[in-house]
């Protein structure tokens, strides 16, 4: 319950005096970190208000969940799009992965009532959105909590269709690169949200394994917004609608010129279904005809159905061969692995941008799988130090620019006075440029093994310097 609030106009602050006689300081355009909303539960969340915010008018909302202990960093990659369409962001801060779905849907509702306790908001324009893992938790959003008008999701797939609530059907929209590991099942969960008649749209564009675009983002939020404007004529904003029209058709211009047919095509699909029923929509099914008499098109989505099968193939068999080997502890086949990533790896030169953008997906697949079992192993299976250590060796396989596995391996195989793993392991790691000495000194369980020769050796040699090099020259 509000008591009372002050605007500042000039400070572009708003300060709340809550029922609690706590005193808040909300700042407009920027994120706002550790707001509490509960003290006997220590929950907080993070808070972004666009500079545009009044409080005698509503206000659109994005819950955002986030899984990764960063809720703050995620709203402020999104922040900027949020200025732009003049949404709200919301995230609470305690979600966490490794809890469970109720205990996240719990802290989400608190978060919720709260913000709509001291904030108009406007109960029509009202989404769940997250990036990844926090994506694919934000679909179930809508089946446990009320009035979710939709959902965004950035490279992240549905979590489970049949948890969909049928009768509230949420409009879904994903958003991806055609390069990242999730791109593929994003196909196939737009597939069947269309045979279940779910209000749907999934936007593809070419960027860095995930890299987030903050154009369309925004094309995102304007699609939930059009979505509205369908079903409620007293939110139509014509000057919206042909300005996001132009930017789109210009888009899709450019991709057609530069022979990038595939996404051009799923883009006119997209606009076919956003702008239908609100302008005229004969330019963009005249192009869309257009492209689908070129042969190149043609031939190119040929080879992307092609590339796209053999790819399914390859991943059922990374998933079966991972659980496998982790279950046998099968060390024998990480040569295995290590052969597979370099076949991979010598796809990311093919002059063919199709099988480039494939081997990332990949890659990245098998490590978001690796990821996953550290996380059941860590989590469910602490104790089994056998299967922790061969993950993480398979994990500098997949990842080898990720340093904290080796030192995992490191300590692990020197808990086991396994020496000749540790210093192996230990001279991959400071090939790949680890230069953090200090922290190799306080590695645990690596006592005996850092009073070695061959352990001190290596740090002169690849970092020149060794806390106990007098015993090497002795």
């Amino acid at each position: 319950m509000i008591k009372n609030y002050i605007f500042c106009t000039f400070l572009l602050v708003l300060t709340f005096s809550l029922a609690q006689e706590n005193k808040t300081t909300l700042i407009k355009g920027k994120v706002i970190e550790s707001l509490v909303i509960n003290d006997s539960l220590k929950e907080s969340v993070s808070l972004y208000l666009p500079t545009s915010f009044e409080m005698n008018k509503s206000w659109p909302l994005l819950l955002v969940t986030d899984l990764e202990k960063d809720a703050a960093g995620t709203l402020k990659r999104l922040s900027v799009a949020a200025e732009r369409r003049n949404y709200i962001l919301v995230a609470p801060n305690s979600l966490r992965d490794t809890a469970s779905i109720t205990n996240n849907i719990l802290k989400v509702k608190n978060a919720l009532d709260f913000v709509f306790t001291i904030l108009p908001i406007d109960v029509k324009r009202f989404y769940a959105g997250g990036i990844s893992h926090g994506g694919r938790f934000a679909s179930l959003v809508p089946v446990f909590i009320k009035n979710v008008d939709g959902v965004l999701s950035i490279n992240g797939t549905l979590a489970n269709m049949d948890l969909l609530s049928v009768e509230s059907k949420s409009h879904f929209i994903g958003l991806t690169t055609r390069d990242h590991y999730s791109y593929a099942q994003m196909l196939v969960d737009e597939k069947v949200l269309n045979a279940s008649k779910f209000p749907n749209n999934l936007i593809v564009y070419d960027g860095s394994e995930g890299a987030l675009e903050v154009q369309e983002v925004v094309k995102a939020l304007s699609y939930f917004d059009m979505a509205l404007m369908k079903k409620d004529k007293t939110y139509k904003d014509s000057m919206l609608i042909n300005a996001q029209f132009e930017t789109d058709l210009n888009q899709i211009l450019q991709k057609k010129k530069a022979g990038n047919y595939l996404v051009a095509h799923r883009d006119l699909l997209e606009m076919e279904e956003v702008y239908r029923d609100l302008v005229d929509i004969d330019t963009v099914k005249n192009l869309r005809k257009e492209l689908r008499k070129n042969k190149e098109y043609r031939m190119l989505k040929r080879m992307q159905e092609g590339i796209l099968f053999n790819e399914g193939l390859k991943k059922e068999d990374f998933a079966y061969y991972v659980e496998e080997d982790l279950q046998t502890y099968n060390y024998n086949n990480l040569g295995w692995w290590n052969f597979k990533l370099s076949e991979l790896k010598k796809e990311l030169s093919s002059d063919n941008p199709l099988k480039v953008q494939s081997a990332k997906r990949l890659i990245g697949y098998v490590n978001a799988l690796v990821d996953d079992q550290i996380d059941i192993i860590k989590h469910g299976y602490a104790d089994d130090i056998e299967a922790l250590l061969l993950v993480h060796m398979l994990k500098t396989i997949t990842a080898p620019e990720d340093y904290n596995s080796y030192l995992k391996v490191i300590s692990i195989s020197a808990k086991n006075e396994d020496f000749g793993t540790a210093i192996y392991y230990l001279e991959e790691l400071l090939k790949n440029g680890y230069k953090d000495k200090e922290g190799l000194y306080q590695l645990e369980n690596t006592a005996l093994l850092r009073i070695t020769p061959e352990f001190n050796a290596l740090l002169e040699q690849y970092l020149g310097d060794a806390n106990y090099s007098p015993l090497i020259k002795e």
